[in-house]
């Protein structure tokens, strides 16, 4: 399985995990499990790096007794964002560089 095809079946079980526990509040066993998947995630590419951050810490305020109280939108956008929004955009990150590695296959 190349890097790739890691972030996706990672991208995957992340979903799972935001998905069996979609409600806001403390949850230190959902968010212990999202930061790992988010650190498994990172170092392939830059910009996946950084999406993969951004949902870790976003979880880390969604998955809190209070912090999330702040968050403009609440809890549901942080949802929004942690589950759709920012997996959406690493999903095509890596839609984009296989298309690219083929590209340079094809050019070879």
């Amino acid at each position: 399985m190349d890097d790739l095809d890691r972030i996706l079946k990672t991208l995957e079980e992340l979903e799972g995990v935001l998905k069996r526990n979609n409600y806001v509040g403390a949850n230190p066993a959902a968010l212990g499990r999202v930061q790992f998947l988010c650190d498994q995630m990172r170092g392939t590419n830059g910009y996946i790096s950084e999406k993969a951050g951004q949902l870790r810490e976003l979880a880390s305020i969604f998955y809190s007794a209070r912090r999330h109280l702040k968050y403009p939108g609440g809890g549901d956008r942080l949802y929004a964002e942690i589950s759709y929004d920012l997996p959406s955009r690493i999903r095509g990150q890596v839609e984009h560089l296989k298309r690219s590695r083929l590209d340079q296959d094809g050019m070879s």
